[in-house]
């Protein structure tokens, strides 16, 4: 009936049940709730001394926002992460510094023009990094001010940023190395800093989750963008990195992708993540395999400039909080397949031997990037011819 409801009436906001019913089967009927999927629930208790008989008792409330708890030495952890994270800003800032010459394009700063020729239409108008004021001119808020952000924020005002431990913490758990986490963190805030430009503030955010697929276009542009400047601030310093450039980049997107989980993983399998993430695992899943078919001297530009045109079906879709999200339990999936569309021919793959949707779904809803990629593989040798 709660599924029943939930696809009826989806903007229902709770469901008010009344059960006369023995305790066990009030037991078996909360364990029926999905907190992360269905409404809001709320219970009544009958009184036949009262007038009205019926009470409100307890309200089984959405558990996604439940507040995790973290150990007094991790709350430390992040305390220090913070100044890290200054340090990488300062860096980006000195590395802005070093770009104030001649160049008319961002492309010119980060890519030889034989490279960079394969970045058309909205890439050429990205601006470049110096001209990021916002970004350049920011701060971290080392301050318990920070406690009360919901994961991450900034403010315009005084162009500060404030990293709550909720931000911090899984993220720590998630990259457990120090120099990968300062790779992230630049990461993150080359791509936060150029949604400023793209538009995409405090002001216009508000339940911009609903566009799934603008979004998706947004956050590519900006990991792009984001992941060829982090090329570059690193061969700077250490060129011998890109003597495989798709290695290299790789090694990029690898920490990219394990910065988003961040935000997805917990101890169990997921039950719903938000479309506009699915997306993006998608879409950086099939990168990754693509620049394997490159060899170490081949420029990885030209696959990079293009976003795979990649989709997931087959799971319900709920919207909530502002928010489009797959319902990825087993019982919400009909028939899952991808779908492709490259070099103008549409690819279609259900469940087979080339790609057992059922693996790649429970890769997804465990957060593993590594057997994600293994299961789309398949998928990927059918439609891209091998390099001779």
């Amino acid at each position: 009936m709660l599924d029943h409801l939930q696809e009826k009436l989806p903007n229902a906001r709770t469901v008010h049940l009344f059960a006369s019913v023995q305790v066990a089967v009030a037991f078996m009927l909360g364990a029926r709730i999905n907190p992360r999927i269905h409404p809001p629930v709320q219970t009544y208790q009958y009184e036949s001394r009262l007038q009205p008989k019926h009470r409100e008792a307890l309200l089984i409330e959405d558990d996604v926002t439940s507040t995790v708890t973290f150990t007094v030495e991790e709350q430390q952890a992040a305390i220090e992460e913070r100044a890290r994270w200054q340090e990488e800003l300062d860096k980006l800032r000195s590395f802005a510094d070093g770009m104030k010459g001649i160049s008319s394009s961002w492309l010119e700063d980060l890519l030889p023009t034989p490279d960079g020729g394969a970045f058309c239409g909205a890439w050429l108008t990205l601006p470049r990094l110096k001209d990021l004021h916002d970004l350049l001119e920011s701060r971290i808020d080392a301050s318990d001010t920070a406690a009360g952000v919901d994961g991450f924020s900034f403010s315009p005002e005084n162009r500060t940023w404030a990293f709550s431990d909720g931000f911090l913490v899984p993220l720590m758990r998630q990259i457990p190395d120090e120099a990968r986490r300062r790779r992230a963190a630049r990461l993150f805030f080359l791509h936060e800093g150029l949604h400023a430009h793209q538009q995409l503030t405090s002001a216009t955010s508000r339940a911009v989750g609903r566009f799934a697929k603008i979004l998706e276009e947004i956050d590519y542009q900006a990991d792009v963008w984001a992941l060829l400047h982090e090329r570059t601030f690193e061969i700077a310093s250490d060129p011998t990195q890109n003597v495989d450039a798709p290695k290299f980049v790789r090694d990029l997107i690898s920490v990219a992708v394990e910065t988003m989980q961040s935000f997805d993983v917990q101890p169990g399998p997921l039950s719903q993540m938000q479309v506009r993430r699915v997306a993006r695992y998608l879409i950086w899943a099939w990168q990754h395999l693509l620049t394997e078919r490159l060899r170490p001297a081949d420029d990885p530009s030209g696959i990079l400039s293009g976003r795979p045109l990649i989709e997931l079906a087959g799971a319900e879709i709920r919207v909530r909080d502002g928010r489009v999200w797959f319902l990825l339990d087993p019982r919400h999936l009909i028939a899952p397949e991808i779908a492709v569309y490259q070099a103008n021919k549409l690819y279609r793959f259900g469940d087979s031997p080339v790609l057992p949707m059922d693996e790649l779904i429970d890769a997804l809803r465990r957060c593993d990037p590594k057997r994600f990629r293994n299961v789309l593989r398949g998928v990927v040798d059918q439609i891209v011819p091998a390099r001779r």
